[in-house]
């Protein structure tokens, strides 16, 4: 829980009310953005791409888009939530690879650099040639995905697998 005057779960969507749609995509634009850069800059530093941050923007960008929405989640949200995800993801291949194909023609001494804004074709080529140099990264999107996906399950999804479950076991198994 956030506090104690809360309802509001980090983990978890609570009951009643509708989300703040809104609030909840703007507070995951502003996450995934925020935690795009910092992949990036962890990359930029160590040199090399950890895919398992991949997992945390995920999990970032849902948990913020819960708390944005005040704790209540729908379907438009988790699938929005998915979307910003995968954007996020893309970003930050597109800012890393960017990054080591400038560092590459500044060892070669060529001169010059790709620039930072390019067009998207460009940037959506680049961000293929990153994932077809290592397809492993895909994994980590999946991950990333899965878990933003996890976190805004709509409680009333919730609630009907359980008692899926409970009427399930009640019968037994061959029944």
């Amino acid at each position: 829980m956030i506090d104690d005057k809360s309802n509001v779960s980090l983990t978890r969507p609570v009951e009643g009310g509708k989300p703040n749609i809104a609030v909840g995509i703007l507070v995951g634009l502003c996450v995934a953005l925020l935690s795009s850069l910092i992949w990036y800059a962890v990359v930029v530093v160590t040199n090399y791409e950890l895919g398992i941050i991949a997992i945390v923007v995920g999990l970032l960008v849902g948990l913020g888009m819960l708390k944005g929405a005040g704790g209540r989640s729908s379907r438009v949200l988790q699938f929005s939530a998915v979307l910003i995800t995968i954007l996020a993801m893309g970003l930050s291949e597109y800012l890393i690879v960017n990054h080591f194909v400038n560092k590459s023609l500044d060892e070669e001494g060529e001169g010059r650099y790709l620039p930072l804004l390019i067009s998207p074709s460009g940037i959506v080529e680049l961000v293929y040639a990153g994932i077809k140099s290592d397809p492993l990264t895909l994994v980590f999107w999946a991950i990333a995905v899965y878990e933003t996906y996890k976190i805004l399950k709509p409680r009333e999804v919730i609630k009907q697998k359980v008692s899926v479950i409970q009427e399930v076991s009640n019968k037994g198994p061959l029944s």
